[in-house]
């Protein structure tokens, strides 16, 4: 059989060996660690063979005669270190976009970082936004690519500069991600690429495995059922076949993944805390927040009206994070005015006829509110703090 590099042994270290960083603090007595931790540690070998060499007296040096030479790098190392850069360097869009392909170095939820120990990055392929505002699907991308298996895309150079993490979209390993948790972009695909990336996934959950030696370490150049060409490895052979390993140690390495985006599934979304932010100021006054149902025919639309005074309707913008589309309609035959106001400073300002209606761009942030006023003065301030 191909010898298969690197080793599952390797990989396996890499994903859940105790990180450095980690070992230090333990040498080092951080007062943080959990006494779990340090029993976890104790009793690892792996993490006992590193304290130890850590610990270990530095001998002293040996003054050798050796004549002056250049070693010169390997040439895959040099590649390595090229891709890497060019993937820094490229200008990849600033938000996030169906097709990148992005890394995760650190558990953070909406409450701050989790504090796991995550000794290796991992690389998410992000498919679509999901209806909550950080948080996308999409797949796990390895770096390993002679265990590809017939769902592995495996990327090319056409694919543009991309950081030698990114080397095959893991399509039998589909994740949620919670964006604060991710750290970079390492490439970005195209949407050709992205559809051959759907088409892939689709052929491996609903067609036979295509006819190919069920050999790991082999890569073969296919057609998806929709026409596209993709490069792929092989289906899955028998229980020896290391594929399986792999796809167990890399289903467990998604596991750090799931924390993040369960806790921030239980936050309520930007709308939400929004709409409380209003039905707040709308008690204040004595005015309640109803929502009118959505028609059952077309696009839905939650509709709200803050008393009989005003009617809202409000959107956000997955694509552009903590922009609010917010369209406004005075019930009433009385003029009004809508102001933005950033940290005390008002910055724009909308006059609202009777019976008219505005449209507005918001974005949510801390020190942003909108204020109603009346020909009697300010009437309701609503603060749009996320």
């Amino acid at each position: 059989m191909h010898r298969l590099s690197p080793s599952l042994d390797i990989i396996e270290a890499n994903l859940f060996a105790p990180s450095d960083e980690l070992i230090q603090r333990w040498i080092a007595n951080d007062a943080t660690l959990s006494p779990a931790t340090r029993a976890a540690l104790e009793a690892d070998p792996v993490a006992c063979d590193k304290r130890a060499c850590w610990e270990a007296p530095l001998e002293p040096p040996m003054t050798l005669l050796i004549p002056e030479t250049r070693i010169e790098p390997p040439a895959w190392l040099g590649e390595l270190i090229e891709r890497k850069v060019a993937a820094r360097q490229a200008d990849f869009a600033p938000v996030p976009t169906a097709g990148q392909i992005i890394r995760v170095d650190e558990a953070i939820s909406p409450e701050g970082p989790l504090g796991y120990d995550q000794p290796y990055p991992l690389a998410v392929l992000l498919a679509e936004p999901t209806e909550h505002d950080q948080i996308w699907y999409g797949w796990l991308v390895g770096s390993e690519t002679d265990y590809a298996s017939d769902a592995d895309l495996i990327l090319e150079d056409d694919d543009g500069p991309r950081d030698p993490l990114a080397g095959m979209a893991q399509l039998w390993n589909p994740v949620y991600v919670y964006l604060p948790s991710t750290h970079g972009v390492l490439a970005q695909l195209s949407p050709e690429r992205l559809a051959a990336a759907r088409a892939l996934v689709l052929d491996f959950l609903t067609q036979p495995p295509p006819d190919l030696l069920r050999k790991p370490g082999i890569l073969v150049e296919r057609r998806t059922s929709q026409g596209q060409r993709v490069l792929t490895g092989t289906p899955l052979g028998g229980s020896d076949d290391p594929r399986h390993r792999y796809r167990t140690l890399y289903r467990a390495a998604a596991d750090l993944l799931r924390e993040p985006v369960r806790l921030a599934q239980l936050q309520p979304t930007l709308i939400e805390r929004l709409l409380d932010h209003l039905r707040a100021a709308g008690e204040a006054l004595g005015l309640g927040l109803t929502l009118t149902p959505a028609p059952v025919m077309g696009e839905p639309a939650a509709t709200y009206h803050l008393g009989d005074w005003l009617e809202l309707e409000l959107h956000e913008l997955p694509e552009t994070a903590h922009m609010v589309n917010l369209r406004v309609r005075n019930l009433h035959t009385t003029p009004c005015r809508l102001q933005v106001i950033r940290q005390g400073t008002v910055r724009r300002e909308h006059p609202l006829e009777g019976h008219q209606t505005t449209q507005l761009l918001l974005e949510a942030g801390s020190g942003t509110e909108l204020a109603l006023l009346d020909e009697t003065g300010e009437r309701l301030r609503w603060s749009l703090t996320r």
